[in-house]
């Protein structure tokens, strides 16, 4: 099934023309290479095949994921919605309901 899923996105590209530098190339020949990798590797190795595919490609959503990402301070101080810092104190909060 996912493999003909592949198929429809190599359909998707080939025949859009904002992909044409896509056109001649032969993907789906190499999906089908892959395709027949990944079942030859399954028959010689079992499931592992599967586990090593869903790990790499869970490493592959996190490469990156934290570059922009810029360091909290530990010294936080609250702001008001006019932009002036404020303190929070016991007798500044709202009583419990």
């Amino acid at each position: 099934m996912i493999f003909y899923h592949v198929l429809a996105h190599i359909d998707f590209f080939q025949n859009n023309a904002y992909f044409r530098h896509t056109w001649e190339y032969d993907l789906t020949g190499k999906a089908l290479a892959d395709k027949r990798l990944i079942a030859r590797l399954r028959s010689e190795h079992g499931r592992w095949v599967d586990y090593v595919i869903e790990f790499g490609r869970a490493i592959d959503n996190l490469v990156g994921l934290l570059r922009g990402a810029r360091p909290v301070s530990s010294e936080r101080t609250p702001r008001s919605p006019s932009g002036s810092t404020t303190t929070l104190t016991s007798s500044s909060r709202r009583p419990r309901s």
